[in-house]
This record gives C-alpha cells, sequence and structure tokens, in this order.
C-alpha cells in the first residue's frame, strides 16, 4: 500500500510525530 508523502507531513504538522516525520523524509528522498 502507498501512502503519499504529504498523508505523512500532515500528520507531523498535527502530531508533532517524528515518526510520521521519519517516513515523511524517507518517502522524498526514494
Amino acid at each position: 500500500m502507498f501512502w503519499p508523502a504529504d498523508f505523512f507531513w500532515r500528520i507531523f504538522e498535527k502530531t508533532g510525530s517524528i515518526t510520521a516525520y521519519i517516513i515523511y523524509r524517507r518517502l522524498i528522498l526514494q
């Protein structure tokens, strides 16, 4: 299943989740 990077960025903005930010970084750097 593929989640867009924007999805994780929104989670990070709302929750401050470092995990979501790391996943976001990995997705855009692939």
